[in-house]
């Protein structure tokens, strides 16, 4: 089992424990590439596929663990 195949089974899990890192590799893993919005976005960032294809989440802060509803908009959108 490839890297990407264990961290697609990682996500279906919905662990409490999945890291905005991870997510970034997933996404990337489907073709996403992070876009940041701008200077003044803050904590909003867009992973972008095509035109009109994007996800839109917060960065997790404090820390680095992805929240329970990020990782669902996620789930729903890919």
């Amino acid at each position: 089992m490839s890297t990407k195949e264990k961290l697609r089974k990682r996500f279906l899990q919905m662990p409490h424990d999945f890291t905005f890192d991870e997510m970034c590799a997933l996404l990337s893993g489907f073709g996403y590439s992070l876009d940041t919005k701008g200077t003044t976005s803050g904590s909003r960032i867009r992973f972008r596929k095509s035109a009109g294809v994007y996800i839109d989440i917060h960065r997790p802060h404090p820390g680095n663990t992805m929240r329970e509803w990020m990782m669902k908009a996620v789930f729903m959108s890919i």
